[in-house]
């Protein structure tokens, strides 16, 4: 061969380097390729047991969600309780006032009632208007009782309390059934039909 070629090693011409990669925008001219971020192996364990314990606690504290029917059935019992001796009081003095069953008050016990658990959100349906019915009869049956002690104590000068607890269920009842005329139980039946009617 000929002489080689001058400014340069022999074949230096016949070897040429790839041009370099085009230059991303944004990126300076000569700056190392960025570097994919991955995540190391522990770090993807701890977010599985993350979630995995996120999950846990979702399903453990799921069955707390019935505390809110409790409350649904305490404010009603309560209220319920209320309205009950409430009504019971109002019946026994305006009973000794006026000396007569005023058995009409039912019919305003069961609507004084069947609107304390319409306030206290009570579920409506069957269930409500049976509680309704049931707490209109436990008031009367409350009242008749208190009534009939207080008439055979009073005259004796006990109190109340004593009246109550010295009447025997024998002598009770038979006070009950004469102080309770047709009238006052067609009273009592009404009351029955607005409590099973308005606690629907």
């Amino acid at each position: 061969g000929g002489p080689a070629p001058r400014g340069g090693a022999p074949g230096a011409l016949l070897f040429c380097p790839p041009p370099p990669p085009p230059t991303p925008p944004g990126r300076p001219p000569g700056a190392p390729p960025p570097r994919r971020f991955r995540k190391p192996a522990h770090d993807l364990r701890r977010l599985r047991v993350q979630a995995r314990l996120r999950y846990s606690v979702a399903m453990t504290a799921s069955p707390a969600s019935p505390a809110v029917p409790r409350t649904r059935v305490v404010a009603p019992a309560l209220l319920l309780l209320l309205g009950i001796f409430g009504m019971s009081a109002i019946w026994t003095l305006l009973a000794l006032i006026v000396d007569k069953q005023c058995a009409w008050i039912a019919v305003i016990t069961a609507a004084d009632l069947a609107l304390l658990l319409r306030l206290s959100h009570a579920a409506p349906g069957l269930p409500r208007a049976f509680v309704t019915l049931a707490a209109t009869l436990a008031t009367i049956l409350i009242s008749n009782w208190t009534i009939a002690a207080t008439q055979m104590g009073g005259p004796m000068g006990l109190p109340l309390v004593d009246s109550v607890q010295r009447l025997g269920t024998d002598h009770g009842q038979t006070l009950m059934l004469l102080a309770n005329q047709p009238a006052e139980w067609a009273w009592y039946a009404v009351a029955a039909i607005v409590a099973l009617w308005l606690g629907r």
